[in-house]
C-alpha cells in the first residue's frame, strides 16, 4: 500500500488494525515500523493492539532473539583500544542503526559502509578489501564481548527465526520506502508465516536509494 503524504496511510492502518484485532484478537496483530518516531505514532493512535505490539522491527527482531546486548556506548573503548587506526566515535550511541551515526573518525566512516553492504546483502567477497579487514576487527570484538551490532538483530533473525516474536496472525510494517533489502527480507519471511501482511509507504519520500 503506497501513498503520499496526508493521503491517510496511517489512518489506514489504524483502521485495518481494528478490524484485524475484532477477527484475531488485538495480541494477534503486530505493527512494525522503521522508525523510533513512526513506532510511537502508531501506538498512540491505535488502541485495538497491545503497546507491547507496536513497535521498530529492529526491536521485534531483537525480541525474537532473546535480548542480546548491543555494541555500542562505553563497551566500544575496547575495540578501540585493540583498533586506533579505525577508532569509532561515541557520538552515535544514540542512534537507531549504524545509518544515522555521525561520522566522525575514519572508523565511523567504514561502519557506515559496511553496514550499507550488509543491509544491501551484497555478498562478503564484493566487499572492498579495506571493508572486509575491518569487518573481520568488529566481528571479532563483537564476538570476545558477547555482543550484536543493529544490523546483526535483523541479520540474525532472518537466518533463525521463522517466525515473529508471539507469531502474530496479521503484521502491518509501516515507513516500508527507507528499509534496505535485508530488512524487507525478513519482514517477508515473518509475513510468509501470518495470515496477512500488509507493507505500507510512499516511495516518493524513500530516504534510501538502495
Amino acid at each position: 500500500r503506497y501513498g503520499p503524504p496526508g493521503c491517510g496511510k496511517t489512518e489506514s492502518i489504524k483502521r485495518d488494525c481494528e478490524r484485524a484485532a475484532e477477527k484475531y484478537g488485538g495480541e494477534n496483530v503486530m505493527v512494525m515500523s522503521f522508525t523510533r518516531a513512526a513506532a510511537a505514532e502508531i501506538k498512540d493512535r491505535v488502541d485495538s493492539v497491545p503497546r507491547e505490539n507496536a513497535g521498530t522491527l529492529h526491536h521485534f527482531a531483537r525480541a525474537a532473539l532473546g535480548g542480546p546486548d548491543i555494541a555500542a556506548g562505553k563497551v566500544l573503548k575496547d575495540f578501540n583500544d585493540a583498533n586506533p587506526h579505525w577508532k569509532l566515535s561515541h557520538e552515535g550511541d544514540r542512534a537507531e542503526s549504524a545509518f544515522d551515526r555521525h561520522i566522525a573518525t575514519q572508523g565511523d566512516g567504514l561502519l557506515m559502509e559496511l553496514e550499507v553492504l550488509r543491509q544491501k546483502m551484497t555478498p562478503e567477497r564484493d566487499w572492498p578489501k579495506n571493508i572486509q579487514n575491518f569487518n573481520a576487527a568488529w566481528r571479532d570484538f563483537k564476538k570476545q564481548s558477547d555482543l550484536c551490532d543493529f544490523t546483526d538483530l535483523i541479520e540474525h533473525a532472518y537466518l533463525d527465526c521463522e517466525t515473529a516474536p508471539g507469531n502474530p496472525a496479521v503484521m502491518f510494517f509501516d515507513e516500508a520506502q527507507d528499509s534496505p533489502p535485508l530488512e524487507l527480507a525478513l519482514v517477508r519471511k515473518w509475513g510468509a508465516q501470518a495470515e496477512k501482511l500488509v507493507v505500507v509507504g510512499d516511495d516518493d519520500q524513500a530516504i534510501f536509494a538502495w
